[in-house]
């Protein structure tokens, strides 16, 4: 490998690990509902009416956990 292939490989590897450093903790409605493939209405019955949904309120503001949300998903498929 050349030297200048080995110095693109460090600088994408470092910029994954810096992206992967900035990775959200918590979503808004509109990040998870996106990343779940549902609507606006959706997302904000689930919010309103599943308990075990990952989310919190500040105020009028839904956060949703970023982690939590895949275990969440897993365990309705489980059902």
């Amino acid at each position: 490998m050349s030297e200048i292939a080995r110095e693109e490989v460090k600088v994408a590897n470092e910029e994954v690990k810096e992206k992967e450093k900035e990775k959200k903790l918590m979503l808004t409605p509109e990040e998870a509902r996106r990343r779940l493939g549902l609507s606006k209405n959706a997302i904000y019955d689930i919010l309103a009416n599943d308990d075990t949904f990952p989310a919190f309120r500040i105020g009028v503001r839904w956060f949703i956990n970023a982690d939590k949300l895949q275990e969440w998903i897993d365990k309705q498929t489980n059902r």
